[in-house]
Protein backbone atom coordinates (compact mmCIF):
# COMPACT_ATOMS: atom_id res chain seq x y z
CA UNK A 1 0.00 0.00 0.00
CA UNK A 2 1.56 3.03 -1.03
CA UNK A 3 1.92 5.68 1.39
CA UNK A 4 -0.31 9.08 1.46
CA UNK A 5 2.89 11.29 1.85
CA UNK A 6 4.55 9.64 -1.29
CA UNK A 7 1.68 10.20 -3.40
CA UNK A 8 1.63 13.83 -2.60
CA UNK A 9 5.09 14.06 -3.60
CA UNK A 10 4.38 12.30 -6.63
CA UNK A 11 1.63 14.93 -7.14
CA UNK A 12 3.64 17.51 -6.53
CA UNK A 13 6.45 16.44 -9.11
CA UNK A 14 4.14 16.26 -11.58
CA UNK A 15 2.52 19.47 -11.56
CA UNK A 16 4.26 23.25 -12.62
CA UNK A 17 6.14 23.78 -9.69
CA UNK A 18 7.07 19.84 -9.76
CA UNK A 19 8.53 20.47 -12.99
CA UNK A 20 10.93 23.03 -11.71
CA UNK A 21 11.62 20.74 -8.43
CA UNK A 22 12.46 17.78 -10.52
CA UNK A 23 14.64 20.34 -13.21
CA UNK A 24 16.36 21.44 -9.80
CA UNK A 25 17.02 18.38 -8.38
CA UNK A 26 18.68 16.62 -12.33
CA UNK A 27 21.15 19.60 -12.04
CA UNK A 28 22.04 19.24 -8.78
CA UNK A 29 22.49 15.80 -9.47
CA UNK A 30 24.01 16.07 -12.78
CA UNK A 31 26.83 18.97 -10.53
CA UNK A 32 28.66 15.76 -9.42
CA UNK A 33 30.28 14.63 -12.84
CA UNK A 34 29.88 17.84 -14.54
CA UNK A 35 32.95 18.82 -16.99
CA UNK A 36 35.90 20.16 -15.88
CA UNK A 37 35.85 23.73 -15.47
CA UNK A 38 37.23 25.91 -18.39
CA UNK A 39 39.59 27.83 -15.92
CA UNK A 40 40.78 24.42 -14.46
CA UNK A 41 42.03 23.76 -17.93
CA UNK A 42 44.15 27.02 -17.88
CA UNK A 43 45.50 26.24 -14.52
CA UNK A 44 47.02 23.19 -15.98
CA UNK A 45 48.03 24.64 -18.76
CA UNK A 46 49.89 27.68 -16.80
CA UNK A 47 51.81 24.58 -14.68
CA UNK A 48 52.61 23.30 -17.83
CA UNK A 49 54.39 26.13 -19.31
CA UNK A 50 56.23 27.19 -16.00
CA UNK A 51 57.30 23.67 -15.06
CA UNK A 52 60.52 23.39 -17.72
CA UNK A 53 60.21 20.06 -18.72
CA UNK A 54 56.73 20.33 -20.26
CA UNK A 55 56.99 23.81 -21.70
CA UNK A 56 58.37 23.12 -24.72
CA UNK A 57 55.43 20.56 -25.61
CA UNK A 58 52.64 23.28 -23.80
CA UNK A 59 54.23 26.04 -26.69
CA UNK A 60 54.17 23.97 -29.67
CA UNK A 61 50.15 23.00 -28.45
CA UNK A 62 49.96 27.19 -27.67
CA UNK A 63 51.59 28.29 -31.48
CA UNK A 64 49.71 25.07 -32.91
CA UNK A 65 46.39 26.54 -31.77
CA UNK A 66 47.39 29.66 -33.35
CA UNK A 67 45.73 33.36 -31.32
CA UNK A 68 43.02 30.64 -29.89
CA UNK A 69 45.43 31.44 -26.45
CA UNK A 70 46.27 35.16 -26.61
CA UNK A 71 43.39 36.49 -24.34
CA UNK A 72 44.61 34.17 -21.23
CA UNK A 73 47.97 34.45 -21.94
CA UNK A 74 47.58 38.31 -22.08
CA UNK A 75 45.37 37.94 -18.67
CA UNK A 76 47.94 36.46 -17.12
CA UNK A 77 50.41 39.01 -17.57
CA UNK A 78 48.23 41.34 -15.15
CA UNK A 79 46.81 38.46 -13.41
CA UNK A 80 48.70 35.40 -12.91
CA UNK A 81 47.41 32.34 -11.40
CA UNK A 82 48.11 31.50 -8.20
CA UNK A 83 50.10 28.41 -7.50
CA UNK A 84 52.32 28.73 -10.17
CA UNK A 85 55.70 29.95 -9.96
CA UNK A 86 55.64 33.49 -11.51
CA UNK A 87 59.17 33.66 -12.83
CA UNK A 88 58.78 30.04 -14.40
CA UNK A 89 55.72 30.95 -16.02
CA UNK A 90 56.79 34.50 -17.52
CA UNK A 91 59.41 32.69 -18.98
CA UNK A 92 57.54 30.61 -20.65
CA UNK A 93 54.49 32.89 -21.93
CA UNK A 94 57.71 35.30 -23.22
CA UNK A 95 59.09 32.20 -25.21
CA UNK A 96 55.10 31.99 -26.84
CA UNK A 97 54.78 35.46 -27.55
CA UNK A 98 57.85 35.67 -29.24
CA UNK A 99 57.01 32.67 -31.50
CA UNK A 100 53.37 33.85 -31.85
CA UNK A 101 54.78 37.75 -32.48
CA UNK A 102 51.88 38.68 -30.07
CA UNK A 103 52.69 42.55 -30.84
CA UNK A 104 50.42 43.36 -27.50
CA UNK A 105 52.88 41.84 -25.32
CA UNK A 106 55.08 43.90 -25.82
CA UNK A 107 55.04 46.39 -22.59
CA UNK A 108 54.93 43.40 -21.23
CA UNK A 109 58.18 42.16 -22.32
CA UNK A 110 59.69 45.31 -21.67
CA UNK A 111 58.64 45.37 -17.96
CA UNK A 112 59.91 42.10 -17.80
CA UNK A 113 63.04 42.55 -20.07
CA UNK A 114 65.66 41.45 -17.42
CA UNK A 115 64.03 38.18 -16.39
CA UNK A 116 66.22 35.11 -16.63
CA UNK A 117 65.16 31.77 -17.41
CA UNK A 118 65.68 28.45 -15.76
CA UNK A 119 68.44 27.60 -15.32
CA UNK A 120 69.89 30.87 -14.60
CA UNK A 121 73.68 31.37 -16.28
CA UNK A 122 76.79 32.70 -14.90
CA UNK A 123 77.51 36.16 -16.39
CA UNK A 124 75.50 36.03 -19.42
CA UNK A 125 76.70 39.12 -20.53
CA UNK A 126 79.87 38.32 -20.79
CA UNK A 127 79.35 35.92 -23.28
CA UNK A 128 78.33 35.32 -26.75
CA UNK A 129 75.10 36.78 -28.48
CA UNK A 130 73.26 33.23 -28.32
CA UNK A 131 74.06 32.74 -24.83
CA UNK A 132 72.39 36.19 -23.87
CA UNK A 133 69.21 35.36 -26.45
CA UNK A 134 68.68 31.68 -24.08
CA UNK A 135 69.62 33.27 -20.74
CA UNK A 136 66.77 36.65 -21.47
CA UNK A 137 63.23 34.76 -23.09
CA UNK A 138 61.98 38.42 -23.10
CA UNK A 139 65.10 39.61 -24.78
CA UNK A 140 64.89 36.73 -27.39
CA UNK A 141 61.02 37.24 -28.03
CA UNK A 142 61.15 41.15 -28.43
CA UNK A 143 63.97 40.69 -31.21
CA UNK A 144 61.79 38.10 -32.97
CA UNK A 145 59.13 40.65 -32.82
CA UNK A 146 61.13 43.18 -34.80
CA UNK A 147 60.87 47.20 -35.42
CA UNK A 148 57.95 47.67 -33.56
CA UNK A 149 59.38 45.79 -30.59
CA UNK A 150 62.93 47.55 -31.15
CA UNK A 151 61.25 50.85 -31.34
CA UNK A 152 59.75 50.17 -27.94
CA UNK A 153 63.17 49.20 -26.78
CA UNK A 154 64.43 52.36 -27.93
CA UNK A 155 61.66 54.69 -26.17
CA UNK A 156 61.93 52.45 -22.86
CA UNK A 157 65.94 52.98 -22.49
CA UNK A 158 65.40 56.62 -23.05
CA UNK A 159 62.90 56.44 -19.77
CA UNK A 160 63.25 55.17 -16.10
CA UNK A 161 65.33 51.58 -16.35
CA UNK A 162 67.34 50.39 -14.19
CA UNK A 163 71.24 49.18 -15.59
CA UNK A 164 70.58 45.98 -16.24
CA UNK A 165 67.08 46.62 -18.26
CA UNK A 166 68.92 49.65 -20.38
CA UNK A 167 71.62 47.21 -21.22
CA UNK A 168 68.77 44.55 -22.48
CA UNK A 169 67.02 47.49 -24.20
CA UNK A 170 70.59 48.42 -25.83
CA UNK A 171 70.77 45.05 -26.81
CA UNK A 172 67.73 44.13 -28.44
CA UNK A 173 67.87 47.18 -30.63
CA UNK A 174 71.49 46.12 -31.95
CA UNK A 175 70.21 42.72 -32.98
CA UNK A 176 66.84 43.84 -34.70
CA UNK A 177 67.31 45.47 -38.73
CA UNK A 178 65.45 47.89 -40.91
CA UNK A 179 64.76 50.47 -37.93
CA UNK A 180 66.21 54.26 -39.00
CA UNK A 181 65.79 55.48 -35.52
CA UNK A 182 68.26 52.76 -34.20
CA UNK A 183 71.50 54.31 -35.69
CA UNK A 184 71.19 57.51 -33.91
CA UNK A 185 70.07 56.10 -30.38
CA UNK A 186 73.11 53.49 -30.28
CA UNK A 187 75.80 55.86 -31.79
CA UNK A 188 73.85 58.54 -28.45
CA UNK A 189 75.31 55.35 -25.97
CA UNK A 190 78.38 54.86 -27.54
CA UNK A 191 78.28 59.26 -26.66
CA UNK A 192 76.99 58.53 -23.30
CA UNK A 193 79.35 55.38 -22.52
CA UNK A 194 82.69 57.59 -23.39
CA UNK A 195 81.79 60.48 -21.57
CA UNK A 196 81.15 58.05 -18.31
CA UNK A 197 84.84 56.64 -19.13
CA UNK A 198 86.38 59.70 -19.95
CA UNK A 199 85.48 61.17 -16.30
CA UNK A 200 85.64 57.82 -14.41
CA UNK A 201 89.30 57.86 -15.83
CA UNK A 202 89.64 61.30 -14.85
CA UNK A 203 88.16 60.35 -11.42
CA UNK A 204 90.54 57.47 -11.05
CA UNK A 205 93.98 59.71 -11.73
CA UNK A 206 92.72 62.43 -9.50
CA UNK A 207 91.96 60.00 -6.58
CA UNK A 208 95.38 58.63 -7.34
CA UNK A 209 97.15 61.78 -7.00
CA UNK A 210 95.22 62.75 -3.96
CA UNK A 211 96.38 59.25 -2.00
CA UNK A 212 99.76 59.87 -2.99
CA UNK A 213 100.10 63.59 -1.95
Amino acid sequence: MVDRRSKGLAARLTGPVGAVSTLVCAIVFAGGCAAPRPHDSERRLARRLAEPATREAAIQELTGAGQTHTAVLMSWTRNPPSGVDRHRLYAGMAVAFGLMRTREAIPFLINNIALESDPVGMAPWLKDAGTIERTFPCIAALIQMGPDASREAIRAAEGQLSPEQRLAAIFVVSRVKNVPEAKAFLSSVIGDANQMRHWAEDGLHAIGDQQQH
